[in-house]
């Protein structure tokens, strides 16, 4: 997995009214700009919204990869099916439980080159990351603005 061709998804827990044929859309953008690995969060509805797409569109793009990358080792995996693999980063092993989550997606954004996003307001951790990826310059899909 390349940093350049890898993107991540950003977005809140809860989304309302977010067409799945939008996510479909461009993240089959981002497939036919390179990106060729997906990490996914797979904790809000946002994150298993574009994991289940990925999964539909691998059936076009075969060569795709989506990764769960997990904040902690007991991190129950639903689904596994939609995921390639599951990525535990080493770098997260010294992490408590709550500083965790925040931490893995540090990890992913410093893995990505791109982003796609559902981000509507300033507050909480989606906020956070999505400050993060602007901050390192990744190329950026908001699908909330």
């Amino acid at each position: 997995m390349k940093r350049e061709t890898t993107a991540t998804f950003i977005g809140h827990s809860h989304i309302f009214n977010l067409d799945k044929t939008l996510i479909r859309s461009k993240i089959i953008e981002f497939i036919e700009n390179g990106v060729t690995d997906f990490l996914c969060g797979g904790m809000g509805e946002f994150d298993v919204a574009c994991a289940n797409v990925l999964y539909e569109v691998k059936t076009k793009y075969p060569g795709i990869k989506s990764y769960l990358v997990v904040p902690y080792k007991s991190f129950k995996v639903r689904d596994r099916i939609i995921y390639d693999s599951v990525i535990y980063p080493s770098a997260l092993i010294n992490y408590d439980f709550k500083n965790a989550i925040p931490a893995r997606n540090e990890w992913m954004v410093d893995n990505s080159a791109y982003a796609l996003c559902f981000v509507t307001h300033e507050s909480g951790g989606a906020a956070k990351t999505y400050a993060a990826a602007k901050k390192k310059e990744l190329h950026i899909v908001n699908l909330g603005e």
